[in-house]
């Protein structure tokens, strides 16, 4: 969707929508970004207070943040964040950012929110740089497994997928590490009782925080059950995906 050749380096950028959402949210979320180091990417972190009708749209309406690749992305972004994305009075295309973290409004009203969902969203970023050909053999179960396994996907949540177990076990520890136990706690409950997606914040209240996650072990018995189709599996889901990080489902070590 948004092009451009110019080299890359490593950028952060924690941007928000209004000057009152900034004085409310940075101190704590620079709090965030500070223990989530990625290199060699540009990343923009945007927290918004402003409805995204169009993200809502493609991503539902439970939603509370989103990772991603900037280049070929398929969401229908609002104006005003494409616009950050890219300078587009340059052909080709002038791109500022490799990837982004997007919080939404909503999520944004409250610092514990804000706070666990961009924990949240930064993991994945971080499991994307840092353990690329793992992230992506479960970017693949996360988007496929309906069409692999109608029954397991039935009976499957999202945070039974590994680099969603994770991304709840980190974003849990840095908001109780930033905000305290009982605050984040409360914010779990609040969501439950609004019922906002009740059974992942159930889960997410039940991690232990002296729990440990392999995120490669857990993944390993996923592939092997349904390493045949994924196989076969278009692996253009990330545009940034370099060919050397391109999954061998048939190797044993598929992901070296």
């Amino acid at each position: 969707m948004l092009g451009g050749t110019e080299p890359k380096m490593s950028k952060r950028d924690l941007v928000f929508r209004s000057p009152e959402l900034e004085g409310r949210l940075r101190p704590t979320c620079e709090e965030v970004l500070k223990r989530f180091e990625v290199y060699d990417t540009r990343l923009l972190c945007f927290l918004d207070d402003e409805d995204a009708p169009e993200m809502t749209c493609d991503l539902g309406p439970l939603y509370c943040g989103v990772f991603g690749a900037v280049q070929g992305n398929r969401l229908h972004f609002p104006d005003y964040l494409l616009d950050l994305f890219a300078d587009f009075s340059k052909v080709p295309r002038l791109r500022h950012y490799d990837y982004f973290v997007y919080v939404r409004d909503t999520t944004c009203k409250t610092v514990p929110g804000a706070v666990i969902t961009l924990a949240h969203e930064l993991t994945h970023c971080w499991q994307r740089h840092t353990a690329t050909k793992v992230w992506l053999a479960n970017s693949l179960l996360y988007w496929n497994l309906g069409d692999m396994d109608r029954i397991a996907h039935a009976m499957t949540n999202a945070w039974d997928i590994p680099i969603e177990h994770e991304a709840q076990l980190n974003s849990r520890r840095v908001a109780v590490e930033l905000l305290g136990e009982t605050v984040v706690d409360a914010h779990a409950a609040s969501r439950i009782q609004d019922n906002h997606d009740p059974g992942k914040w159930r889960f997410f209240r039940s991690l232990s925080m002296s729990s440990t996650f392999d995120l490669l072990e857990a993944t390993k018995p996923w592939v092997n059950q349904y390493r045949n189709k994924m196989q076969d599996l278009d692996q253009e889901i990330d545009y940034e995906v370099r060919p050397e990080h391109k999954i061998d489902f048939t190797q044993a070590e598929w992901w070296r």
